[in-house]
């Protein structure tokens, strides 16, 4: 069979099938590992810090393509801070990129768990993350889902011991 990717290219190959927690099957043919689908899309979080008049802190500040100290999505200190985006429609969620954020504070950042969600009452694991000591300044993160997750909600939260800050300068989701 030859299948069509976004891009353009052709690629001959078998579809393969996997069989959905729903005992569904679905056949899929991936083309590398998605397309960014999160960028500039509706996101929030579960609480938001007011940051001085030269920072950038809201949550939109995860999906706007800027690296940079003063930008970032920015919590107040809490039990399990998170911070999510609305893809606008479901996806099949490959992987999830985060940058942790790039200023004096990114130490904070010790443990992070990704979830997908394609209803309130379907919520899937795609991944965690824990640091040896903690993040570094700017550390690039790669979580990839096991498998092929369906969600249109990707949330991401910090799972420290103690009530902390959650920051991130960027979060890019990788879907088809």
């Amino acid at each position: 069979m030859v299948y069509g990717c976004n891009e353009g290219r052709n690629i001959r190959g078998r579809p393969f099938a996997v069989c959905l927690r729903t005992g569904t099957w679905k056949t899929l043919f991936i083309c590398g590992e998605g397309t960014i689908v999160s960028h500039r899309k509706t996101t929030g979080q579960s609480s938001s810090y007011l940051c001085s008049s030269s920072f950038y802190c809201n949550s939109d500040a995860g999906v706007d393509g800027i690296i940079s100290e003063n930008n970032m999505f920015h919590t107040l200190a809490e039990h399990r801070p998170r911070w999510w985006v609305d893809l606008g429609r479901v996806h099949n969620i490959h992987k999830v990129v985060l940058t942790n954020a790039m200023f004096m504070f990114a130490y904070r950042l010790k443990k992070m768990e990704v979830h997908v969600e394609k209803s309130t009452s379907e919520i899937e694991m795609c991944g965690t993350h824990a640091f040896v000591a903690h993040a570094k300044t700017g550390e690039v993160i790669e979580i990839k889902c096991p498998t092929l997750l369906e969600g249109q909600k990707v949330v991401v939260t910090m799972v420290n011991e103690r009530v902390d800050y959650f920051h991130l300068a960027e979060v890019e989701v990788y879907g088809g």
